[in-house]
C-alpha cells in the first residue's frame, strides 16, 4: 500500500493509520487526501446494486 501510494501521489513516503471499521463488513478503505480507494465488502455490495438497479 505505501508503494502504491507514494507512486500514485508521487511521494517519497507515507505514514499509514490503521482504523477498524466494523461496517464495512470486510476488506478496507485507503483515503489519501481527497481521494478513496474503497476495497471494502460493503462498497462492492453497493456498486453492485447500483448497476443492478440501472
Amino acid at each position: 500500500m505505501k508503494r502504491f501510494l507514494c507512486r500514485n501521489h508521487g511521494k517519497k513516503e507515507v505514514v499509514l493509520a490503521l482504523v477498524e471499521e466494523k461496517a464495512l463488513l470486510g476488506g478496507f478503505v485507503l483515503k489519501a487526501g481527497d481521494i478513496e480507494y474503497d476495497y471494502s465488502l460493503r462498497g462492492r455490495i453497493g456498486r453492485l446494486s447500483q448497476a443492478v438497479a440501472g
